[in-house]
């Protein structure tokens, strides 16, 4: 191939080495969402009733929240290190701190959960969540593990190796979990529980041990500790600002079940759907750091910045439109017509997606030129506006905590827009937001005057429209990949 072939200038351009870098993140997340998916269908038929998932949904998500202070930053800073440190005698130093850490705070985790379990289960007068979180506790010790192998295989650059990993990991807990269910029908939340954090715990060590073992890393429980306050000045900030941003559905779904066990199942479901937008961004958010950070050159970071805002608002925005626009047929065919009312949740859920992802991605990419600290302060946002507004208005209108989400992430996602202006990585509105929001609307033109008509002109006028918008997208964009990366 010529140095001046077309093919070689869209290769070398920013948005060829965007996209290029994005769909190899985006395959294993989009099988990760498919397989929760895939294993919430199956378990909303498996629970006998609504009350009994919503009890499940309820354990799964007092879970959560305690694997958000899993690692508290230490691997984060690892892989920042290690990656500097490859070849250096800090680098297997840099690891022991990680895992030794990771291994004794997440044996506490795990039997603070086990002690805790009558009480928290006592709080919502479950008597049964109880002995569930106690089955599902040392799940926090396979998480940590897991973790610090992971952040070691992107220390390494081993991309395909960490996303191979995880999507095994992950496709072995949730088969383990609708096993467990079904096998252990008589109690399936235990049964679940109990199979799953068992497979996770094996995969979790054998992925441990393989990145261990190729490197040459020890696995010793016991050693200094020397490494470790340099790597929490780094790592907790970061660390903090994913937690305020993880906590928040767990949060909602543990106060909604003071009101009723149902909703919470009706709620979960809703984001499980959404969740494939979410998906996008996600993608978007596991490139952006490097692909920013990787030219120190700042008209370049402001350019990379903006492609990487609005290539993410191309897909999120019609995404989150169709979800909302399909919500009923969407959740009948996964849940089935028993959990037709979550559909009423789905475009809140939407809309809060749409707005976490200008959030999400713009702190990223505040990180990627070095602005990590304000990660904590966008994610910080909505973090409060749960924490403070969901004790007060959930208890009394139960269906309010989805909205609060919407609102703190607007709040959030204004925050975000303002601090990249400041920070000289300012968007183009008409462009960033506007032609993505233009060719949403083109797009569900189709649908809405489809869905009018009727009969065979719906999915006729709705792929009209679909395609209408693509090529929109395609005209505007058709130039970015002719520029040559500098």
């Amino acid at each position: 191939m010529g140095e001046g072939s077309p093919l070689r200038a869209v290769q070398e351009s920013d948005a060829g080495i965007l996209l290029r870098s994005y769909l190899k993140a985006l395959g294993g997340l989009i099988v990760l969402q498919t397989v929760g998916i895939i294993s919430g269908a199956v378990l909303v038929r498996v629970f006998p009733t609504q009350e009994a998932f919503g009890q499940f949904s309820l354990a799964q998500q007092v879970m959560g929240l305690a694997g958000l202070l899993i690692g508290a930053g230490i691997d984060g800073a690892m892989t920042m290190y290690l990656s500097r440190e490859r070849h250096s005698p800090k680098g297997p130093v840099r690891f022991s701190t990680a895992y030794r850490f990771g291994l004794w705070y997440s044996l506490a985790l795990a039997l603070g959960m086990v002690l805790l379990a009558p009480w928290i289960a006592g709080l919502y007068d479950a008597p049964m969540l109880a002995p569930v979180l106690r089955v599902a506790a040392p799940a926090l010790f396979g998480s940590a593990i897991l973790n610090t192998a992971q952040s070691t295989n992107v220390a390494y650059n081993e991309f395909g190796t960490q996303a191979i990993t995880t999507t095994i990991y992950q496709v072995a807990v949730a088969g383990a979990t609708m096993g467990g269910a079904i096998f252990f029908s008589m109690n399936p939340a235990q049964g679940a529980m109990g199979v799953s954090t068992a497979v996770g715990l094996l995969v979790a060590c054998v992925v441990m041990l393989h990145a261990a073992r190729r490197r040459g890393f020890s696995l010793y429980p016991f050693g200094t500790w020397e490494q470790l306050p340099q790597m929490a000045r780094y790592g907790v900030p970061l660390w903090l600002g994913n937690m305020l941003k993880a906590y928040q559905q767990p949060l909602i779904l543990t106060i909604t079940g003071f009101v009723s066990m149902v909703e919470v199942g009706l709620i979960s479901n809703a984001w499980k759907l959404t969740g494939y937008v979410g998906v996008v961004t996600w993608g978007f958010m596991i490139v952006t750091i490097p692909y920013i950070a990787e030219n120190p050159d700042p008209d370049v970071q402001h350019r990379r910045t903006r492609l990487a805002m609005r290539f993410n608002h191309y897909i999120v925005f019609p995404l989150g439109a169709a979800a909302a626009f399909y919500a009923t047929p969407l959740v009948t065919f996964v849940f089935g017509s028993a959990y037709a009312d979550a559909a009423r949740y789905v475009p809140v859920a939407a809309m809060a997606t749409c707005a976490s992802a200008l959030a999400r991605l713009g702190s990223q990419c505040l990180a990627g030129v070095g602005r990590t600290k304000l990660v904590t302060l966008v994610m910080a946002v909505p973090g409060v506006w749960v924490l403070i507004g969901g004790p007060l208005l959930i208890p009394r209108w139960v269906w309010s905590g989805p909205w609060l989400l919407v609102a703190g992430w607007i709040v959030s996602a204004t925050a975000a827009v303002w601090l990249l202006g400041h920070y000289n990585l300012k968007l183009n509105y008409a462009a960033d937001l506007g032609r993505p929001l233009v060719a949403t609307l083109v797009m569900f033109a189709g649908a809405f005057f489809g869905r009018m008509a009727g009969g065979f002109l719906e999915p006729v006028l709705a792929l009209a429209g679909l395609a209408a918008g693509v090529a929109l997208i395609y005209r505007w964009e058709a130039p970015q990949f002719r520029e040559s990366r500098p």
